[in-house]
């Protein structure tokens, strides 16, 4: 009896003060918030994905303190992470923070490509949410998802990002 393929959410989160917009994707548009993962997760379960079996936010120790735990601004605004709005939104999603290097050098690149590929199972469908990573990140998915390919028979399904530069001021909603 062969075993369904896991469909596997991957997004990283990084340490900037994000700010809330919508996120929307042909007729798709999201609620107002702060992390793309939360409009990227929503709109594959609606659209493409009856149900995500695990959830992968890579982090590093800042990010895990800036965004992903709750957290007070600079004017004593607190804010929720996005471990309690993951939460919130999808109670019965699996999520796993995944601690993660700065990536400052080859060596730091190498083991987050290594944590990565810890984490994938074989026959894994993937779904890449480069939001809030590192601007080389981009790049080593799509290295690591042919990499995946080879070694454990993975598909990537689909890599997205939410441009929240590219929003559009009137409808305060950005393209997905």
């Amino acid at each position: 009896q062969r075993k369904m393929a896991r469909k596997v959410f991957i997004s990283v989160l990084g340490t900037s003060v994000y700010k809330h917009c919508k996120y929307g994707v042909d007729d798709y548009v999201s609620e107002d918030v702060r992390y793309a993962q939360l409009a990227t997760i929503d709109f594959l379960q609606k659209t493409s994905v009856e149900s995500i079996d695990k959830c992968y936010i890579l982090l590093t120790e800042r990010a895990r303190l800036r965004n992903w735990l709750d957290t007070k601004l600079e004017d004593g605004t607190l804010v929720h992470g996005l471990e309690r709005c993951l939460e919130a939104w999808f109670p019965s999603l699996n999520v796993h923070p995944i601690p993660i290097p700065e990536g400052k050098n080859e060596e730091e690149t190498w083991k987050l490509f290594d944590t990565l590929f810890a984490c994938i199972e074989e026959g894994d469908c993937l779904y890449f949410d480069v939001t809030h990573g590192f601007r080389s990140l981009p790049m080593l998915v799509l290295v690591f998802g042919n990499y995946a390919k080879l070694l454990k028979n993975a598909t990537v399904q689909s890599i997205t990002y939410g441009n929240y530069e590219g929003r559009d001021d009137s409808s305060n909603t950005a393209p997905l």
